[in-house]
C-alpha cells in the first residue's frame, strides 16, 4: 500500500518495495507470500485471543453493550445443567468463608442457593461441588426482552423442544 503521507511507494505492513526489473518478479511474488502468512499468523493470534476473551466476559455488560450499540447476538447459547436439571439463576450467597489455617493454607466454604427449572431452589449448595459437577448444554435463543430497568430475559429453547425463560446473565 502507498505511503501517502510521505509520497512513498510501498506494500505496507513494513515491506520495502522491489524495483522493476531482472528477477524483481519474483522478489515480489515472495514477498507478498511472507506477508499473507504474517498476516494469516496475526489473524489467528487475534481469533485465539478474542475466543478467550469472549469466553471469559461478563455476559450481563455485553448484553448491555450490545443493546445500546444495536447489536445482533448470537442465536446459539450454552445453559447450565445441576443434577441433570436446567439451572436458571443463583443468589443468596449464604456461606462466604474464606481463610487461612495455622500453616497458612487456604481454605474455602462458600455456599449458594441454586434455582433450578420448575423454580426449584437448593439451599447452600457447595460453590466448589458446584464448580466441579455443573455441565453445559447447548440452547437456541428464540426470543430476547429488555425490561425498563435494562435487564435482558431470553426465551430458549434446548433438544428436545424445552423451551425456558433465563436471565442473559446466567447463560454461557
Amino acid at each position: 500500500m502507498p505511503d501517502l503521507k510521505n509520497n512513498k511507494p510501498g506494500f505496507g505492513m513494513g515491506a520495502t518495495p522491489v524495483k522493476a526489473g531482472a528477477g524483481a518478479g519474483a522478489g515480489a511474488g515472495n514477498m507478498v507470500i511472507e506477508q499473507l502468512t504474517k498476516m494469516q499468523e496475526r489473524l489467528s493470534v487475534l481469533e485465539k485471543e478474542n475466543k478467550r476473551l469472549s469466553y471469559a466476559a461478563d455476559k450481563e455488560l455485553l448484553s448491555t453493550y450490545d443493546n445500546r450499540n444495536k447489536i445482533k447476538r448470537s442465536s446459539e447459547v450454552k445453559l447450565r445443567t445441576y443434577n441433570n436439571r436446567i439451572v436458571l439463576g443463583w443468589g443468596n450467597l449464604t456461606s462466604n468463608i474464606c481463610e487461612k489455617d495455622s500453616n497458612g493454607i487456604w481454605h474455602e466454604n462458600q455456599k449458594f442457593d441454586l434455582v433450578l427449572e420448575g423454580n426449584d431452589v437448593i439451599k447452600d449448595v457447595n460453590y466448589l461441588l458446584y464448580c466441579q459437577q455443573y455441565r453445559s448444554i447447548p440452547a437456541t435463543v428464540k426470543s430476547e426482552t429488555v425490561d425498563d430497568m435494562g435487564n435482558t430475559m431470553l426465551e430458549v429453547e434446548i433438544e428436545g423442544g424445552k423451551i425456558f425463560k433465563i436471565d442473559i446473565k446466567f447463560v454461557n
